[in-house]
């Protein structure tokens, strides 16, 4: 027997081994090639964002944080979205809450809420059971826990605004009714703070100290736009 005869006798065994190791696979290892209609589907999930509040600055910028507010904040980000998908396109709502943590100048860490509702609109490339897609959306975003900032303030701290959002990421198809996700997203934030009132603010009402003096800024309006960056994993079931 020739070299080239056995080169090809072993192709040949190694090509049925992989086709019998295929067939004998269970199909939520294989994949499975999506449908290309989804009237509904429903993905939660589970991630990690990262805020900067003040990454573009304005004239008013300063006073929307006034070095008490946190300008750089982190934490886990547990997100739910449902939707539809029609072909290459896919519409959707996903509303998501980050528990953020951050610490001002000279100041104890303290934690903030970043609530976030956005509609998205993504474009997909069906590839089989793999799914990548580019992805764009809008909505709103405000923050909770904005009384703990202060010492002495329970109520008249408010801080929201708009977001525009852009992400890539796959869907993997375990089966047509259900899939694996993983998606990376970056937010730009337009942010802005209405002035907070004197009797909400903590007493003394003299400015005796740098922090008292950062604390009279949250009197005045602010504005600005930050930025975000986060990823996430989660599942998606699929109707």
């Amino acid at each position: 027997m020739t070299v080239r005869s056995r080169i090809a006798m072993a192709a040949g065994l190694l090509l049925a081994a992989l086709g019998t190791a295929h067939a004998d696979l269970p199909l939520g290892v294989l994949g499975e090639d999506p449908s290309p209609i989804e009237w509904f589907f429903i993905k939660p999930g589970f991630g990690y964002q990262r805020i900067w509040l003040r990454t573009f600055v304005a004239e008013d910028s300063e006073r929307l944080t006034a070095h008490v507010i946190p300008e750089d904040l982190s934490g886990p980000a547990p997100s739910l979205g449902i939707g539809m998908k029609l072909w290459f396109i896919s519409l959707g709502v996903t509303g998501r809450m980050a528990h953020l943590s951050g610490a001002a100048p000279e100041r104890e860490a303290t934690d903030i809420d970043l609530w976030s509702v956005d509609g998205e609109l993504a474009f997909r490339a069906p590839l089989g059971p793999l799914e990548p897609y580019v992805l764009v959306g809008a909505g709103y975003s405000t923050f909770g826990g904005m009384g703990d900032v202060v010492d002495g303030m329970s109520s008249g701290l408010d801080m929201n605004g708009a977001n525009v959002r852009g992400g890539l990421g796959f869907d993997y198809y375990l089966s047509r009714d259900l899939s694996l996700r993983l998606e990376g997203t970056s937010d730009v934030l337009f942010l802005a703070r209405p002035g907070v009132s004197a009797r909400d603010l903590a007493e003394p009402k003299e400015v005796g100290t740098l922090n008292e003096a950062e604390e009279r800024l949250l009197e005045a309006d602010g504005s600005s736009a930050g930025l975000g960056f986060g990823v996430g994993a989660g599942l998606g079931v699929h109707f």
